[in-house]
C-alpha cells in the first residue's frame, strides 16, 4: 500500500481539506541566465521550445533541500530537466543559471 497526503492545490477535489499544506508553495525566487548561456538558450529553443520559461518556472519553486535554503550565496545546485543538468548557483539577487550540460 502506498498512502500520500492529500494536497488541495494540486488535487481534483476543490473542497477537500488536510491539516497541512491548504496553499500552493510560492515560486517568486528571482531567476535568471549568465550572457553567455543566454545565446546558448535562443539556439536551444529552436528544438526545445520555451525552454528558457521551463528552466524559470521550476527553479523559481526553489528546488534546494529545506535544510540548504538558508545558505549564503555561493553554493552551486544542479538539476536534471528534459536532457540537461541545469546548473545554478544562489546570489544575493536570486539564483544564477551558469550552465546547460547535454545528457
Amino acid at each position: 500500500m502506498d498512502i500520500k497526503p492529500y494536497l488541495p492545490f494540486a488535487e481534483a477535489l476543490p473542497d477537500a481539506r488536510a491539516s497541512y499544506a491548504q496553499l500552493a508553495p510560492q515560486a517568486d525566487m528571482p531567476v535568471y541566465f549568465t550572457d553567455e548561456l543566454v545565446h546558448t538558450l535562443i539556439q536551444l529553443e529552436k528544438r526545445y521550445p520555451r525552454l528558457r520559461d521551463f528552466i524559470v518556472e521550476v527553479l523559481a519553486q526553489d528546488p534546494r533541500p529545506a535544510y540548504r535554503k538558508e545558505e549564503e550565496a555561493g553554493k552551486s545546485y544542479a538539476v536534471l530537466l528534459l536532457d540537461f543538468n541545469v546548473r545554478w548557483r544562489v546570489t544575493a539577487a536570486g539564483f544564477e543559471v551558469f550552465a546547460l550540460e547535454p545528457q
